[in-house]
């Protein structure tokens, strides 16, 4: 059916589609004689042709319109399963995994650098608090970023997290530095 694709074509898209319903309807409902126009000869011999024309691009933009109300509809409901994910990724962190995501807030950082091997990383990729930078890197340093919901809660809430014994360890920067040191050092 080459010829029914041909002629559907143009109707693929919401923009297009909505011009093709735009000048079929002008074309069998505008008042030409009121307009001191002579209508033209092919809308009268493809009239049904227009007619059909016009119904499909009205699906076709009834169906676009529902999905994007569809779409608004559940955004407040998506918005709040990822705040809750959110929430729940962050208090899922344990100790090593909150030292290193604090150190990269409180650098100022949303990227790091670190092998995709390492197991800290590696847990920290598959709770969704880090994600692989796409580009030409290094199997062993490849670049790891945060999402910015995840670092928000890290930057507010995660100093409050640490434990009081281990932030009020005289050692505490070592502590994190050497935690963040395993984490993305290739050779350890």
């Amino acid at each position: 059916m080459p010829d029914l694709s041909a002629l559907l074509a143009p109707l693929k898209s919401p923009k297009s589609a909505l011009a093709v319903f735009l000048f079929s309807a002008a074309l069998l409902f505008a008042p030409f004689d009121r307009l001191g126009l002579t209508r033209p000869a092919f809308t009268t011999e493809y009239e049904s042709f227009f007619v059909i024309i016009l119904f499909l691009s009205a699906a076709i933009l009834a169906v676009e319109v529902l999905s994007k109300g569809w779409r608004l509809a559940l955004r407040p409901y998506y918005a709040r399963k990822r705040k809750k994910w959110v929430e729940e990724t962050f208090l899922s962190l344990n100790l090593q995994e909150l030292c290193v995501l604090w150190a990269m807030t409180q650098s100022g950082t949303k990227t790091i650098k670190g092998s995709s091997s390492n197991h800290l990383m590696l847990s920290l990729r598959q709770k969704g608090c880090l994600h692989l930078v796409s580009g030409l890197q290094s199997a062993n340093q490849l670049h790891h970023a945060m999402p910015d919901e995840i670092f928000k809660i890290v930057t507010e809430r995660g100093y409050d997290r640490i434990p009081d014994d281990f932030k009020n360890s005289v050692r505490f920067d070592d502590e994190v530095r050497n935690i963040v040191q395993a984490a993305t050092d290739p050779w350890s």
